[in-house]
C-alpha cells in the first residue's frame, strides 16, 4: 500500500490516527473499518496492523477513499498483542491516537466527541463510556452493562476500567519511546494506561461512543479464568509499594465497592420506576379500551333492541297485511 498523502484533506482538524489490531479475522476487520469510515471527524487515519495473519490487504484497499490516510503494516510473523500495538503506533502519523481491535465497534460520533472533549478541557487523554453487548451464535446483539467510570489513578491500580477503544490520547505522551510492555499478551492496554497515568490524568466523557463485543472469538481477556496475567499485572506495579500503601489501596477498593454497590441500586431502581411507570400507562391503555369495549358493547345492545323493535314492528306490519289480503280475498 502506498504512503498516505495527508495534503489531500485540507480541514484544519488534528489528524487522529486509529490502529487496528487484525489476525485472521477479515470479516470482522470489515465491520470495524466501516465503523471507522462511518466517523463524523473529517481526519482520520487508519492504521491496520495485520500480526502475521491472512493477506487482508484487499480489505484495506476498499477502504482507500473513505478517509483521510489508511496504513496496512503486514507482520510476516506474530508480534503478539503488545507487539502488533508498538508497530501500530510507530506507524501512526497523528496528534491524537487510538485503539480499535478488529472485534469492536465505534458509534459514529466517537472520535468527534472525544476530540471536541480533550480540546474543551486541554486534556492529554480522553475516554468515554463503553456499551458493552453480548452476540450470539445467530449474531443477535444483547445488551449487557455499560462501562462508564470516571478516572482514578490508584483506582487503575485495581481495576483496568477503562476499554482500549474508548481512549483518545496525544501523540506527544509516547515522544519518549513509552509503548507497549512486550511481556505482556493480556492487560497490556492496562499496563499501557498505568504508564500513561503516570504522565498525565485521564478525562472521563461519559456519552457512550464505544462498543465492546463479547463471543467466542473475542480478541479481550474477559474469558480469562487464569489468575497469571492479574499477578502479571501487581507483581509490576504494586512490587515497591508499602504496607502504608495496600492499606489505603484496601480502603480506596471498599469505597469503590460500596459506590458500585449504590450505582447499582440507583439504577435498578431508575429501572424499577420506568417498569412502574409503564405498567401504570399499560394500565391505563386496558381501562380506556375496557371502557372501549364497554361502550361498544352498549352500541351493540342498543342496536340489537332497535333491531328487535323493527322486527316486532315488521311482523305487526306482516300480520296486518295478511288480514287485509284474507278480508279482500274473503269478499
Amino acid at each position: 500500500m502506498t504512503q498516505p498523502d495527508f495534503n489531500k484533506n485540507s480541514t484544519a482538524e488534528p489528524l487522529t490516527s486509529l490502529i487496528v489490531r487484525t489476525k485472521n479475522r477479515p470479516c470482522f476487520l470489515q465491520e470495524a473499518l466501516q465503523s471507522i469510515c462511518r466517523q463524523t471527524y473529517p481526519n482520520i487515519e487508519i492504521v491496520i496492523v495485520n500480526d502475521g495473519g491472512e493477506d487482508v490487504s484487499g480489505v484495506a484497499d476498499s477502504f482507500t477513499n473513505q478517509v483521510s490516510a489508511i496504513q496496512l503494516v503486514q507482520l510476516t510473523a506474530s508480534l503478539g498483542r503488545s507487539g502488533a500495538a508498538n508497530q501500530g503506533l510507530s506507524a501512526a502519523n497523528g496528534e491524537f491516537i487510538g485503539f480499535l481491535d478488529d472485534d469492536d465497534l465505534l458509534e459514529p460520533n466517537h472520535v468527534e466527541e472525544l476530540i471536541r472533549f480533550a480540546q474543551h478541557h486541554a486534556a492529554q487523554t480522553v475516554y468515554s463510556a463503553t456499551r458493552v453487548i453480548s452476540v450470539d451464535a445467530d449474531g443477535n446483539n444483547h445488551d449487557i452493562t455499560v462501562y462508564s467510570t470516571s478516572f482514578s489513578a490508584s483506582h487503575l491500580l485495581y481495576e483496568n476500567f477503562i476499554p482500549i477503544h474508548s481512549v483518545l490520547f496525544r501523540r506527544e505522551l509516547i515522544a519518549d519511546n513509552t509503548c507497549f510492555d512486550t511481556d505482556f499478551d493480556f492487560f497490556e492496554d492496562w499496563d499501557f494506561w498505568l504508564q500513561l497515568s503516570r504522565k498525565t490524568d485521564f478525562l472521563h466523557c461519559p456519552t457512550i461512543t464505544a462498543i465492546y463485543r463479547l463471543h467466542s472469538h473475542s480478541s479481550g481477556v474477559h474469558q480469562q479464568a487464569n489468575r497469571d496475567p492479574y499477578l502479571h499485572i501487581y507483581k509490576k506495579w504494586l512490587s515497591a509499594f508499602t504496607a502504608e500503601d495496600f492499606i489505603a489501596l484496601l480502603e480506596k477498593t471498599h469505597q469503590w465497592h460500596d459506590d458500585s454497590i449504590a450505582a447499582l441500586q440507583q439504577i435498578n431502581y431508575q429501572r424499577l420506576n420506568e417498569i412502574g411507570n409503564q405498567h401504570s400507562y399499560a394500565q391505563q391503555i386496558v381501562q380506556q379500551r375496557d371502557a372501549q369495549l364497554d361502550y361498544a358493547q352498549q352500541i351493540v345492545q342498543q342496536r340489537d333492541a332497535q333491531l328487535a323493535e323493527k322486527n316486532s314492528e315488521l311482523q305487526k306490519l306482516k300480520s296486518t297485511l295478511m288480514w287485509r289480503i284474507y278480508s279482500r280475498l274473503a269478499k
